[in-house]
């Protein structure tokens, strides 16, 4: 009785069918993969960024622009180029609510404390910000003199300040910029963050920047 089967060649031809198959499989399901991780971390870094504008935007809005101080720093990113990591200070109210806390002779605040929003230089960056009282009698109307001495990267050593707060801890840049010309302060800042899919060394990297102006325009009771 003759017996059916397959011939080698036919044998190596499905086969060879069979692996590009399975290769087209693979790099499909490696694209995939690679594209829910960057829509992953870009949603992740686009949230942080709206909670970072919406506290930095509160400040600016209630600070003293009389008072403001920018520090601008540099530091060389992992990838090895040359970012801003800055700082700024402003008077600032603890309680507007407070009838005491507004000079009724001539309506305006008594800035009875200093808000410092800073970078720090170590990679991976951080954004913290600290309310400080420098000593001295308020209401402290000029910039905070000894910035510089108030923004370590580690907060436990900045003196006279509050708990520190994160306000993120994927900072690429941040960068401060003032024009005395119409009151506006302007801050760019860009998050970066990295994944990698699980047993593989490679990473995924993403950035997302945003940017804030406003004109300062607090220099009396709101």
């Amino acid at each position: 009785m003759r017996r059916a089967g397959f011939s080698l060649i036919e044998v190596s031809l499905s086969a060879m069918l069979l692996s590009l198959a399975l290769l087209a499989c693979f790099q499909l399901f490696e694209w995939s993969s690679r594209a829910f991780i960057l829509t992953h971390l870009r949603s992740g870094l686009e949230g942080e960024s709206r909670r970072v504008l919406a506290s930095l935007a509160t400040d600016l809005r209630q600070g003293d622009i009389h008072g403001l101080s920018v520090i601008d720093r540099r530091v060389n990113s992992p990838e090895g180029d040359s970012v801003e990591r800055d700082a700024y200070s402003l008077p600032s109210l603890t309680h507007w609510e407070d009838p005491a806390a507004i000079n009724p002779s001539t309506a305006l605040p008594r800035w009875d404390r200093y808000v410092v929003v800073y970078a720090t230089l170590a990679n991976p960056g951080r954004l913290f910000k600290q309310y400080c009282s420098p000593g001295g009698s308020a209401p402290y109307q000029a910039p905070l003199s000894d910035l510089s001495s108030r923004i370590n990267d580690n907060p436990a050593l900045n003196p006279q300040a509050t708990r520190p707060t994160i306000l993120t801890q994927s900072v690429h840049e941040f960068r401060v910029t003032f024009n005395d010309d119409n009151d506006r302060a302007t801050y760019h800042l860009t998050l970066a963050s990295r994944g990698a899919r699980k047993g593989q060394g490679r990473l995924t990297n993403e950035r997302y920047q945003v940017s804030y102006s406003t004109r300062l325009e607090n220099s009396g009771a709101f």
